[in-house]
């Protein structure tokens, strides 16, 4: 699962750079987020969020109902992406 190689990968000439932080919990599936300074979005303009976390109960919560294997060390040593 984890550790599978890519069916599709993507990438794109620029690179990733931080524009704010999110600083607030938001419910799953809306679309709404509150960010810490948004002057540097814009109406319109995709955005990319990433969280970086390997906490247990986490990753135990993001991959049910499988049971994490040994063998998924990027989720284990990096966290969910």
């Amino acid at each position: 699962l984890y550790s599978s190689p890519s069916a599709i990968e993507t990438k794109s000439k620029g690179s990733d750079k931080l524009l704010t932080k999110v600083i607030s919990d938001s419910k799953r599936e809306t679309h709404n987020i509150t960010v810490q300074d948004a002057s540097k979005i814009k109406k319109g303009d995709w955005v990319i969020l990433k969280m970086v976390n390997n906490d247990k109960n986490l990753i135990t919560y993001d991959t049910k109902p499988l049971v994490v294997e040994p063998e998924w060390t990027k989720i284990l040593n990096i966290g969910v992406l």
